[in-house]
This record gives C-alpha cells, sequence and structure tokens, in this order.
C-alpha cells in the first residue's frame, strides 16, 4: 500500500492499523507525503513519478518534518528503500516540493496498489500514463486536520 499524500496522522498511521486489526494489514506501508495541501504527480515514466506540493507549503517545515527529521532536507537529497528511490529534486524553506520516485517495478504492477483520502476512505490511485498528469485535492482527514 502506498498512500501518495496524507498530512493526517490518522490516515498515515491509524488507517492501516485498523486495517491490520481487520486482518488486512497490507504487506507493505510507505506513506510518499505529508505536507499539507494539494500534490500533483507529474513527468510520468514506466518506473515512476515527480510528487509536487501545489500549495500550502508558504509555512516551511511541518510539524512532521520536524518530528521525523532535525534538519532541513536539502534539494539532492536521496534515498533508497526496499520498493523505490527517492531524490528530493526542490525544497523550500528546509522542505521538499518537488520529489521523485522511482520504483522497483512498474507502475502499474499488481503488487503495487497507490490509494488517497477520498470521501473519508482511501480509495484506489489509478497513477497517470507517462506524459500525463493527476492533481490530488486535499481533503481533511478523520481528525479534522
Amino acid at each position: 500500500m502506498i498512500i501518495v499524500a496524507a498530512d493526517d496522522a490518522t490516515i498515515a498511521m491509524f488507517v492501516p492499523a485498523a486495517l491490520s486489526l481487520q486482518g488486512r494489514a497490507p504487506q507493505r506501508l510507505h506513506v510518499l507525503s505529508m505536507a499539507p495541501g494539494a500534490h500533483r504527480i507529474e513527468a510520468v515514466t514506466g518506473r515512476g513519478f515527480d510528487l509536487l506540493v501545489t500549495d500550502g507549503r508558504a509555512s516551511g517545515r511541518t510539524l512532521w518534518e520536524r518530528l521525523f527529521r532535525a534538519a532541513p532536507v536539502p534539494p539532492g537529497l536521496h534515498a533508497t528503500t526496499a520498493d523505490f528511490e527517492v531524490t528530493v529534486i526542490e525544497a523550500r524553506d528546509g522542505a521538499p516540493v518537488r520529489t521523485r520516485f522511482v520504483f522497483a517495478e512498474p507502475l502499474d504492477s499488481p503488487r503495487l496498489c497507490f490509494v488517497q483520502w477520498r470521501g473519508g476512505q482511501l480509495t484506489r490511485l489509478a497513477v497517470p500514463a507517462p506524459g500525463e498528469r493527476v492533481e490530488l485535492s486535499r481533503e481533511r482527514g478523520p481528525s479534522g486536520w
């Protein structure tokens, strides 16, 4: 399960825990962005995309960025997980605003499940085809954030 954007901790942390209690725990869980505001997926290839924060970034580093990372995030920062590589392309006030994700397998692989928060629940997100983009408006999560 890959939650593309969820700034409400209830979505990012507690919804997966609730799924686990129901016997529906994802094999792996990744949250790509906890930045507040709308996002956009663009620059799509067969194995990856850029995730942009399109609003809400005027305040700099969020609570989550300060909690989980002591230092500001610089452009060029690169990390590798078992499922993808991530590179910060652009940062503003120490927080990423454009991040590139390159996955270990094609985006249309049945082993990848991209989701977003819509209508009070996690719903499957169809990643756009190469060359296309998709806007992800922000919706308040269960805690009202």
